[in-house]
């Protein structure tokens, strides 16, 4: 960035205060409870079978696609976006999408870090209205709330750029992100 901005936040997922920490994965856990009691009403325990082999398939498809919604949106701003695996985070093993070193404004980047949620509201829609056979409500239930709980952090960061001026710059990290704001000569 040049001399007209100045850096005036800087949110880093490895550098984040453990206490943050903890409130997020209590955050990202509480899903978990809906899912689990929609669980036990919809399958008897004798089909722990396939609803472990939803489970897996949910996992191995929704945490990529979460990471593509990101990915779509940086693409349409940027042109440029990058996917990744770090095995170590501040919050274990994650699967990224970023678009390091590119500028957006605040509401493009509210936009990117907000896109996989309409996965989440798509999937609960779906599961509560098209009453899918049990199986197929625990999967999409499941991807749902897997969805929902991985996306605390995107949800923070969402909520955290309201603090900032319309006219405020994001620029993404595979870390986090900066937030500039235009310096003031009046």
């Amino acid at each position: 960035m040049d001399d007209r901005w100045i850096l005036s936040y800087r949110l880093s997922i490895s550098r984040m205060s453990v206490v943050r920490r903890i409130l997020l994965i209590a955050c990202a856990a509480a899903p978990i409870f809906p899912f689990m009691i929609a669980l036990q009403v919809r399958l008897p325990a004798t089909d722990a079978g396939p609803s472990l082999l939803a489970l897996l398939a949910g996992t191995i498809f929704f945490i990529p696609a979460h990471e593509a919604l990101h990915g779509l949106v940086f693409w349409l701003y940027a042109r440029r976006v990058a996917f990744g695996f770090k095995p170590w985070s501040a919050f274990g093993p994650v699967f990224y999408a970023a678009s390091p070193g590119n500028c957006f404004t605040r509401r493009q980047y509210q936009l990117v870090c907000i896109a996989p949620q309409f996965l989440t509201v798509l999937l609960f829609f779906f599961a509560a209205v098209l009453y899918p056979p049990d199986l197929l409500f625990v999967g999409m239930t499941y991807a749902a709330t897997l969805n929902l709980g991985g996306g605390v952090v995107d949800i923070f960061a969402y909520s955290i750029l309201f603090r900032f001026p319309k006219d405020a710059v994001v620029e993404d990290s595979t870390d986090g992100m900066d937030v500039y704001v235009p310096v003031r000569t009046d």
